[in-house]
């Protein structure tokens, strides 16, 4: 007998109130982080599930209010990118889409 409930694996990071806005006006739809040893391990959590990318939230944390959204990939980019003030060779980018509100896959 199958399980009604689904396995939904998480990424959560702070995100500030500018991009925020950006993302609920649904300009901004992807999020870039790092090629470092902290975002790496936190991502390859999500590309090495079996629910990916089905079952994968991301969970943006503004001030005290948390927004969840749906991933719908994660790619690996070569190139220089600047993200926050510091330079990378490598980085995340995040896509991701709105959920309805109320739904949690």
């Amino acid at each position: 007998m199958e399980s009604s409930s689904k396995k939904i694996v998480f990424i959560t990071t702070t995100i500030k109130r500018k991009y925020m806005d950006q993302i609920l006006s649904g300009i901004k739809t992807v999020e870039y982080k790092g090629y470092t040893d902290f975002w790496s391990t936190r991502i390859n959590r999500v590309l090495h599930n079996p629910v990916y990318p089905d079952n994968c939230v991301i969970n943006f944390l503004c001030g005290q209010k948390a927004y969840k959204y749906k991933i719908t990939k994660i790619e690996l980019q070569v190139g220089p990118r600047e993200i926050d003030g510091a330079k990378y060779d490598k980085y995340y980018e995040i896509h991701f889409e709105e959920m309805p509100e109320g739904q949690l896959l």
